[in-house]
């Protein structure tokens, strides 16, 4: 048993080792910073426990002993629990070394406190990282950069351009920019019928959905879908009935996946957000055509 043990050991250890090397060093950060708090609480961990892990590891090289492992298994606790090792820093990739990244982060930090809002409501990391990378000079270059559809072009494209041209030494007053290409027909969404109204004029009297749903005697996901269809036309934006936290939350997910399915999407973000909060960011997202581009099976 001692000699089955002990290649076991060898065995998990050599693992334990592939696994751990370069972990660390991988870049998760985000633009959010409860997320990056939640990332760098959970890699600690991870980092805590691989430590002890293989400090048992190997205490039972030469064989197991059950005194020998408790008194590792304790003494390693206490000591990973103090040791600086456990400490770890959630990394950028290479892509923040480059000059033209800098700028556009800049760039969206000033645009963010302009108009008072989080930095990856204005542009997520990765499309920024994406425009550093493929520096597109014109409008129709810039919405094929993926997670920056048509709505952000045109708000920001012009003010991004001039910072790639004028990076590439081009004068952004002389360059072609290039027209938009024309959005797709929006697809003739059914009337809305009277039951939809009355959610409508009760929620602009300002009661909450919950309200509504007790004052009608109707489901609340039933009054999220009638919402839902506000959203889909224009008349209402998701973030007026989801919380502030919950929909930046739902909206990284979507732009940081690019993936559209609900049910994918809620059992990610868990259980204490429902069908009809992720259905309202969805709805604004498909209006402004953000799942249009999708990336490459490469990317």
């Amino acid at each position: 048993m001692q000699d089955r043990l002990i290649k076991g050991v060898a065995y998990f250890e050599e693992h334990l080792k592939a696994i751990a090397k370069g972990l660390f060093d991988l870049p998760f950060k985000t633009d959010n910073q409860a997320v990056n708090e939640q990332l760098t609480d959970a890699l600690k961990q991870l980092k805590e426990d691989i430590y002890l892990k293989a400090c048992c590891l190997d205490a039972c090289k030469n064989g197991f002993s059950v005194k020998e492992y408790q008194k590792t298994k304790s003494v390693k606790a206490i000591e990973a629990e103090k040791s600086e090792k456990k400490k770890v820093e959630i990394k950028d990739d290479v892509m923040d070394k480059s000059p033209l990244y800098a700028q556009l982060r800049a760039w969206r930090s000033r645009k963010a406190d302009e108009l008072e809002t989080e930095l990856y409501t204005i542009i997520p990391n990765k499309p920024l990282k994406l425009i550093a990378q493929e520096k597109p000079v014109t409008l129709p270059a810039l919405k094929e950069i993926e997670g920056m559809g048509p709505k952000r072009v045109k708000a920001f494209g012009a003010e991004i351009l001039d910072i790639v041209l004028r990076f590439l030494g081009e004068n952004p007053e002389t360059a072609d920019l290039g027209e938009m290409p024309e959005e797709p027909k929006k697809k003739a969404k059914k009337p809305i019928g009277e039951t939809y109204r009355i959610t409508k004029e009760m929620f602009d009297s300002g009661m909450s959905v919950k309200a509504i749903a007790k004052e009608r005697k109707l489901a609340e996901s039933t009054i999220y879908s009638h919402l839902v269809r506000f959203v889909e036309q224009g008349v209402l934006e998701a973030s007026q009935f989801v919380e502030k936290e919950k929909y930046n939350e739902i909206l990284e997910y979507f732009e940081s996946t690019f993936d559209p399915q609900i049910s994918m999407a809620r059992e990610v973000l868990g259980e204490t957000y429902n069908y009809g909060e992720i259905k309202a960011v969805l709805a604004e997202l498909e209006r402004e055509h953000f799942f249009d581009n999708q990336p490459n099976e490469e990317d």
